[in-house]
């Protein structure tokens, strides 16, 4: 036991000098993150990161907190260390079955004891051996189709082993589903570093957004992952954020049908969370011991989008790239490969994730993307064709998103205008490990000369920064167009219940409807399912009741109707006897 702790120690030590920390602190927040670290190995941390996800989402995978543990060994005291030791310990269990490719390890009594869970998630007595019956069978499940379809190099096993080892123990009180552990030195001395490795998965997935075989199965498909990354293609200290974004990813890859991710980008009442609600985070962020430690697992829509737009091949170039360089550079080789780029990639990116949810097209962008939420974006800006300008700052390698309301009269508000959504990023490859904030000023005005530029609607902006070359902003401004037919019309309240307007051919499911009175007030404004109003005839209806829910009077109406990319204007009249 002792010379196993002794290996890892050795292997922390040489991470210890080869590792981007990532972390620039004073010493009393040094000494209260370190303190997290241990407790929540122990799971008695009940603040900040913790209690957000012991409500409400699992942690999934213990190896960003591995890492952040190597990467601080020589900082944590000696009473810290000790409470640390099971933590870096090859546990010894009670007994192992080797299943296919893998030896598993387990109990049969104690609180490791696995356990299948009933249709109401309670654990069924006496189903341990039938519990470790279904890791051999998902594992070998994943791992024929990861190295055999998708091509990825088996991992090594540990020297005189002939199995790859799975120790099955109570994680949940740790929010875990599973970790993957480097063993002993690395097998080479320079990074990217080659671990051989083993996993430790939870006992019965109790608990956690995914009970049971769902959790196990991508727990398998996660973790292995995790095994063959560490394994055949190497570690760079700067980048665990990565193997998270692909392993995530892989479980979907792999079990489609579990959608565990969900967890990560929106809350049970589906609120963003995750990528959602920090795109101005650094896409190589990551940090085990932060309230944000869901952003990494959250860009498991990166890997959806790259599977989508390029192919899943995508990956395995990339990870094959790896062993020469780090991942942003790897992914920006991959990309060159199929004529795209890292650069392009990303600002492309930035579009999909505005179109999800109510946006969602799932035939232009995410395929799921209906069950994704909407980006936080910052307060909408009001633009009355008076020079206008707003401020903020985001980190390297990420993404803010404005929307700007064009307003033609002092009575129209964002609410009732047409939108242009502004996304701004930074994509400034020399700053994408440092945690710094870049700030930039956006201006708009309706005259413009050659340092701005302009967009269809007439509007003239610019991006202020002092370095140009880094930033982009990309602006999605709606078409206003009329091809929207309204009927009956005119709408004889006493005949007619509903007033249809019928859309164009549209994928989208939700579009904003706003009524304006002949006088140009504002006399109803709502989202309204867009539904099938006659066969292959899509649209909306409408009550003609006010924002009162009182009948609108006779009279002349013009109507504003968006959906995520257009936006279909026209009147109508009502005849009330």
């Amino acid at each position: 036991m002792m010379k196993k702790l002794i290996e890892y120690i050795q292997v922390i030590l040489l991470l210890l000098s080869q590792c981007h920390s990532g972390y620039a602190e004073n010493g009393d927040d040094q000494k209260e993150r370190l303190e997290t670290l241990v407790r929540l190995v122990e799971g008695t941390h009940e603040s900040g990161m913790q209690s957000t996800l012991a409500s409400e989402i699992s942690a999934k995978c213990g190896l960003l907190l591995a890492i952040e543990i190597q990467q601080n060994w020589q900082l944590f005291t000696d009473e810290q260390k000790r409470r640390l030791q099971s933590f870096v310990t090859i546990p010894v269990l009670q007994k192992n079955r080797v299943i296919g490719h893998f030896r598993v390890h387990y109990d049969t009594t104690g609180s490791n004891e696995p356990a299948l869970l009933d249709g109401d998630s309670v654990r069924i007595p006496n189903t341990a051996e039938a519990f470790i019956d279904s890791v051999g069978k998902y594992f070998n499940e994943v791992w024929d189709y990861e190295i055999d379809s998708l091509g990825y190099e088996a991992p090594p096993f540990e020297v005189a082993e002939s199995f790859y080892n799975i120790y099955v123990e109570e994680l949940s009180q740790r929010l875990l589903y599973g970790e993957t552990f480097p063993l002993q030195p690395p097998m080479n001395t320079t990074q990217p570093f080659l671990y051989r490795t083993h996993i430790r998965i939870d006992n019965d997935f109790l608990r956690l957004y995914s009970p049971g075989i769902s959790g196990l199965k991508v727990t398998a498909a996660h973790e292995f992952h995790h095994a063959i990354q560490l394994g055949r293609y190497g570690y760079w200290g700067s980048d665990p954020y990565f193997l998270e974004i692909t392993s995530t990813w892989m479980e979907d890859v792999v079990y489609d049908a579990v959608n565990d991710y969900y967890q990560y980008i929106k809350t049970p009442s589906g609120f963003p969370r995750g990528h959602f609600t920090h795109p101005d985070l650094s896409f190589t962020f990551s940090c085990a011991s932060c309230a944000e430690v869901d952003v990494p697992y959250s860009r498991a829509i990166w890997g959806k989008f790259i599977e989508k737009r390029f192919s899943r091949d995508m990956f395995l170039q990339t990870w094959k790239n790896i062993r020469q360089v780090r991942a942003l550079q790897a992914l920006d080789q991959a990309l060159f490969s199929v004529g795209s780029s890292f650069r392009e990639a990303f600002l492309e990116w930035t579009i999909w994730n505005f179109n999800t949810g109510p946006n969602s097209d799932t035939i232009k962008y995410y395929a799921e993307g209906k069950n994704y939420p909407r980006i936080d974006t910052n307060a909408c800006i009001e633009y009355m064709h008076v020079d206008r300008s707003f401020a903020d700052s985001i980190q390297a390698i990420s993404s803010v998103y404005f929307p700007v309301g064009i307003l033609a009269s002092p009575s129209q508000t964002c609410q009732n205008s047409p939108q242009m959504m502004v996304i701004i990023s930074n994509l400034n490859f020399a700053e994408a490990y440092s945690n710094q904030r870049f700030s930039f000023r956006y201006d708009m005005s309706d005259v413009g000369n050659e340092t701005f530029k302009q967009l269809v609607n007439g509007v003239y902006v610019k991006l202020n920064v002092p370095d140009p070359a880094n930033w982009t902003s990309q602006e999605t401004v709606p078409s206003i167009v009329t091809d929207v037919v309204v009927y009956p019309n005119p709408f004889f309240l006493k005949e007619n219940k509903l007033l249809k307007f019928r859309l164009p051919n549209t994928t989208q499911q939700i579009a904003s409807l706003y009524i304006f009175s002949s006088s140009l007030d504002r006399i109803y404004s709502g989202d309204l399912p867009v539904i099938e109003l006659k066969p292959l005839e899509p649209g909306v209806a409408w009550n003609a009741r006010d924002e009162t829910n009182a009948l609108i009077p006779s009279g002349i109406y013009f109507f504003v109707l968006t959906t995520n990319d257009k936006t279909y204007k026209g009147k109508f009249s009502v005849i009330r006897e």
